[in-house]
């Protein structure tokens, strides 16, 4: 068996585990500071469920992995169990394996399907809940109405361009995940608790690709973990460039460093936190990747402007913090003439993205259209990346592909984030800190219909939601003891 497929395998199992504890704690803390009765016939319903679900994937499992396969059958078990017990599971459980993504490292008919069929059964268990509760809903925001703008303007620019079905094709296959994920999270995750399992699936599944894109990089099948060093770090599936997979690790060290700081062990927490950023930092390094690397230093700027209370030692902070990233990303080990041609190529990409929704205002090139028509609006030379050309500006995408309405709805979508953000410092300043960062990245990346930016929004518009439901429950029933 490969090693990297392998070590996959085992990493994939560890955290998988993980999950279900952080998930049964979660639920049992929720039944100690939210009693209610369970009765013994549903505890009996749940544990045959588990052990039908166990059951049946363990036998589906076999022919792959016989009993490898075990374990992983008892973890979906839990997973899925827990998912029907209360939807909050399911939609963290969905996030989880977005990012995980398993079916890239396994082929089979199980791992294939598994995020449409996990996308159903959430789905199901959501709408299953309402009809048991009587409690009929659909969340909707100024958020939901721009990520709805955008995603259908986005879906009429394949109309009217000249690759309708390859354009249909990866708008189902790669944006529509990201989009059905965004409206599950508004509607599913309802108070401030429900956003917990969700944070912990996004900090659990980034830190797996952590683990194995270390592994792929560095650690060969000789002996003794022999390191072999290669030029820059890679990892696996869609996330596989160097520069992808920076990003996400710069999402993840905000979530991950306040993660341990809320932790009640005064000593370790601390620790943790620290160790945990300069792990992320230190991947980013190997990386080489001069946007997350800037991400990183806007980051520390961020906390620095947050934290300081002085003006003047502020922004000096800040510009120290600027200077300091420039000198890190002159030291990057990466060959002169790699770097000048990585910087001349973003330049031209840029100009013919601009030029694209310049001559195209209302729809652009069309979705997943700026590869297909480079060459006609190229400034000058066509650059070096060749069939693998892209844009490299998750804010220059949307402009080329979706013209100027798409652009639009996609940066007020961002200002709407940043703003919510900004109102969660006091209570959660890391998601002020993550648009910050991971938005400074992907100014250098063509990240826009990946999942992940919705996955922050998504996080980001829960929590201000749960917040602001919880002051207005609390005022009416202040005003109600007033009353009395």
């Amino acid at each position: 068996m490969d090693d990297v497929y392998s070590f996959t395998l085992f990493v994939h199992q560890i955290f998988f585990g993980i999950l279900c504890i952080f998930y049964l704690f979660i639920a049992w803390n929720d039944y100690k500071t939210r009693p209610f009765i369970l009765e013994k016939k549903q505890l009996l319903n749940y544990l045959a469920l588990f052990l039908t679900y166990g059951v049946g994937i363990f036998f589906y499992l076999w022919n792959a992995w016989q009993y490898e396969g075990l374990v992983f059958a008892i973890e979906f078990a839990v997973l899925l169990t827990l998912s029907l017990y209360a939807p909050k599971y399911g939609v963290s459980f969905l996030l989880f394996l977005m990012i995980s993504r398993p079916w890239e490292t396994y082929q089979n008919q199980m791992m294939n399907s598994m995020p449409r069929d996990v996308s159903y059964f959430v789905l199901i268990t959501f709408i299953g809940h309402q009809i048991l509760h009587r409690r009929f809903y659909f969340r909707w925001n100024f958020g939901c109405t721009l990520m709805f703008l955008f995603s259908a303007w986005m879906f009429f620019s394949i109309i009217v361009s000249n690759h309708i079905s390859y354009g249909i094709l990866q708008y189902n296959e790669i944006f529509i995940k990201g989009i059905v994920l965004f409206f599950l999270m508004i509607n599913i995750i309802e108070k401030k608790g429900d956003v917990f399992p969700a944070k912990i699936s996004l900090i659990l599944a980034i830190m797996e690709k952590a683990f194995v894109s270390y592994h792929k990089t560095f650690l060969t099948e000789l002996p003794f973990g022999i390191f072999e060093r290669i030029t820059r770090l890679v990892s696996v599936g869609i996330l596989e460039n160097p520069n992808d997979i920076a990003a996400i690790f710069v999402l993840a060290i905000p979530f991950t460093i306040y993660f341990f700081l809320n932790m009640k062990i005064k000593i370790l927490a601390p620790m943790l936190a620290i160790l945990s950023f300069l792990l992320y930092a230190k991947l980013v390094w190997y990386a080489q990747s001069r946007g997350a690397i800037l991400g990183i230093a806007s980051l520390i700027g961020a906390v620095a402007f947050v934290k300081i209370s002085h003006k003047k030692l502020k922004y000096f902070g800040i510009l120290g913090i600027l200077l300091t990233s420039i000198i890190v990303i002159k030291s990057i080990k990466r060959d002169a003439s790699d770097l000048e041609g990585s910087t001349n190529n973003r330049i031209i990409y840029w100009k013919s993205g601009i030029n694209m929704g310049l001559k195209h205002p209302f729809f652009g090139v069309g979705f997943f259209g700026y590869n297909r028509n480079f060459s006609s609006y190229a400034v000058g030379t066509i650059g070096s990346e060749g069939k693998n050309r892209t844009i490299h500006s998750n804010w220059l995408l949307p402009l080329a592909e979706g013209g100027v309405p798409a652009f639009t709805f996609y940066m007020l979508l961002w200002a709407y984030i940043l703003y919510l953000a900004i109102k969660l410092i006091p209570f959660e300043p890391e998601y002020f800190y993550a648009v910050i960062c991971y938005g400074v990245t992907i100014t250098f990346l063509s990240q826009t219909y990946l999942l992940y930016p919705y996955i922050l929004a998504g996080l980001i518009i829960c929590t201000y939601m749960s917040h602001r439901e919880e002051s207005e429950n609390f005022n009416k029933k202040s005003m109600a003891g007033d009353y009395a």
